[in-house]
């Protein structure tokens, strides 16, 4: 026994030195642990999320004895950096409108503050920071920052999730690296970089002039590499695309995308990246003359446009000057081929964030964005964390009352409940496989709040089985999701005030009595811890001397040995009632010479029944009890008895 208290006390200080990141052996030395992210303190699957409240994703625990306790972020933190690595955070949210998460930590600083800083405890201040072109920590369903280790796990625990009033599941999705000045697009995993040719304090500065050329900025997009990924000139295929690339360029302007028409006319397509060489972009030509740039000639509604964000006016269409592309100086050495996102405007006080033609080249042209076009797997030094909670009511109540020896009902109870969608009853008998007993829609609870809904059910038990172990659960299908919620197994309480004996003799008619099987004794509604017997009668010889159950149950087994000898045996099951009273359940088999049944029965008694002082003698009438007596003491007590109780 001290062994096995040992042990478990030296695997439970494993678990615990586990969590911790700590060494058992060591406690001067931290154990090694690998980037990224460590396992999530809480089995994620168990945790589920109630419609239309607040939920903070985070643990408190104290990390060491003599600390004050710290909060921890539930899916795990941040591990394995350098204390003075600046690292770059994304989160994006997706699941029921209206599902969003916010920050507690964001309290800490002004209302829209792009950083917040920790308390470090006497150190360095930690300090996170918005990226480029976010300004909120609040109700957000996409967000990306920069800090180091410490302060964004500090951050990270002080996440939490608010619910819309619906059903459904939450995914979160989290990638950490280390930031090395590109700008990560969680949504399709792209890194994107912007090259600033225009400053001149800057590493990539380009003189004005000629040399800022699309030629230029496509092959220099083609030679960069990051995270082991070969960049492009960037492509962009879709809204969502262009608004990340937009609001993360801060104030470049005029900087090259990889479209151009350069080789036909008014027939825009990508020249870099996996859509190289696609027509995203074709204008429709009048059927005299050629797209040749003269916009009199230009039917503004494109032939082709899988994605563009051209600036057009609808109110000025055949304005030159406020629709693109428009190939301003068209036959001439400026003609404008090549695609620039977030336009110069020169009487604009910013710049419009849309699409234009621009030439090859020339010193209003800001630079390029690069694009790194990899899946999560194909950067080095990337890691994500994936968490997926379900929205879902509390898990329903259950419970199972006997209202009789044959019927059952089931009560369940269901809060946030949106719609009245039936629920499934279920029940097994035994050891057997649950089946559907009955589908009942909820109903409001009178009295109660809208969000409490009850199902009562009355289940009728199978006949025969009366005696036998009841279980339940309840299914609930979801409103708005695939969801299941299965309740706790509600096991029937036997509450009948009847008591009730079973004495069965499971042999047959014709079976050699060395292939009988055991029997089985069962009771209920029996006094708790109250005595109860088996005897062979008549001369009385015990097989079974025991203590009901302190449920009012018993069950017991009597195999019947191979030396009993031919003629009339009688089995009684005797035992007292929750008010004393006496009851009894007496069983009959017969056997002849070779000792084959020639008859069985059983019997099933309730309430009160004197047991006779003669029965039928045990044996050939020629034997008497003194001989049966004999026969068993010869045997040892020859009736093998096993006792179990009854589950019910």
């Amino acid at each position: 026994m001290f062994n096995r208290q040992r042990t478990r006390l030296v695997i439970a200080a494993s678990l615990i030195a586990t969590l911790l990141g700590t060494s058992l052996g060591s406690t001067a030395q931290a154990e090694e642990v690998s980037i990224g992210f460590s396992p999530s303190f809480t089995d994620i699957s168990q945790f589920s999320l109630r419609p239309g409240t607040t939920h903070f994703l985070n643990s408190r625990v104290s990390e060491t004895k003599d600390s004050a306790s710290i909060l921890r972020p539930l899916f795990g933190k941040v591990q394995g950096y350098p204390s003075d690595t600046q690292l770059l955070a994304s989160i994006k949210l997706s699941g029921p409108t209206g599902t969003t998460f916010s920050f507690w930590a964001s309290t800490l600083a002004p209302a829209d503050s792009r950083s917040i800083t920790f308390d470090a405890n006497n150190q360095a201040a930690t300090t996170v920071t918005l990226a480029p072109g976010l300004s909120s920590w609040n109700q957000l369903t996409e967000i990306a920052f920069t800090g180091r280790q410490e302060s964004v796990n500090k951050l990270l625990s002080t996440m939490y999730v608010q619910t819309p009033n619906a059903i459904g599941q939450v995914s979160l999705k989290f990638v950490v690296t280390r930031d090395e000045g590109a700008v990560y697009n969680i949504e399709n995993n792209h890194f994107y970089k912007f090259v600033d040719w225009s400053d001149q304090s800057g590493p990539d500065y380009v003189a004005a002039g000629a040399n800022r050329t699309w030629t230029k900025a496509l092959a220099d997009a083609e030679s960069l590499t990051y995270k082991g990924v070969k960049g492009h000139l960037a492509t962009i295929t879709s809204e969502s695309e262009n608004l990340f690339v937009r609001d993360r360029l801060g104030q470049a302007r005029n900087v090259f995308l990889a479209g151009s028409d350069k080789d036909t006319e008014g027939q825009w397509k990508w020249n870099a990246g996996p859509e190289k060489d696609q027509v995203f972009w074709e204008a429709r030509c009048v059927a005299t003359n050629t797209c040749n740039g003269d916009v009199t000639y230009i039917d503004r509604t494109p032939a082709k446009n899988t994605y563009s964000a051209w600036a057009v006016s609808d109110a000025e269409p055949e304005n030159v000057n406020k629709n693109e592309p428009n190939d301003w100086g068209a036959g001439v050495a400026n003609a404008e081929d090549y695609l620039v996102a977030n336009r110069f405007v020169p009487t604009a006080v910013t710049q419009d964030p849309r699409w234009n033609d621009l030439p090859i080249g020339g010193s209003f042209i800001g630079g390029y964005v690069a694009e790194f076009s990899g899946s999560v797997a194909d950067y080095s030094g990337v890691y994500t964390r994936d968490v997926s909670i379900n929205i879902r009511p509390e898990n329903p109540s259950l419970v199972v009352k006997r209202t009789s020896q044959s019927a059952a009902k089931v009560g369940v109870r269901v809060r946030q409940w949106t719609s009245a969608t039936p629920v499934e009853i279920q029940r097994r008998t035994g050891k057997k496989p649950f089946v559907t007993v009955g589908k009942v829609t909820p109903v409001i609870s009178e009295g109660k709040k809208a969000s409490l809904y009850q199902i009562d059910f009355v289940d009728k038990l199978p006949a025969g089985n009366t005696l036998v172990s009841h279980d339940y659960r309840a299914l609930v299908k979801v409103p708005g999701g695939s969801t299941e919620i299965i309740s706790n197994t509600g096991n029937i309480p036997i509450e009948s005030k009847i008591a009730k004996l079973v004495a069965d003799l499971t042999f047959k008619v014709g079976q050699h009595i060395t292939n009988l099987s055991s029997s089985i004794f069962k009771g209920i509604g029996l006094k708790p811890k109250s005595i109860f017997r088996i005897t062979l009668r008549s001369e009385p010889v015990v097989l079974v001397d025991d203590i009901v159950g302190s449920d009012g149950s018993i069950s017991a087994e009597i195999a019947i040995p191979e030396s009993t000898e031919p003629g009339d045996h009688t089995v009684t099951i005797e035992g007292i009632d929750t008010s004393g009273k006496a009851i009894t359940a007496v069983a009959n088999f017969s056997l002849d010479d070779d000792l084959i049944v020639t008859k069985v029965n059983g019997a099933t008694t309730t309430g009160k029944i004197k047991v006779p002082e003669t029965l039928p003698a045990t044996g050939n009438e020629s034997r008497g009890l003194s001989g049966l007596a004999a026969v068993f003491l010869a045997l040892g007590v020859g009736l093998i008895f096993v006792r179990r109780r009854l589950t019910v």
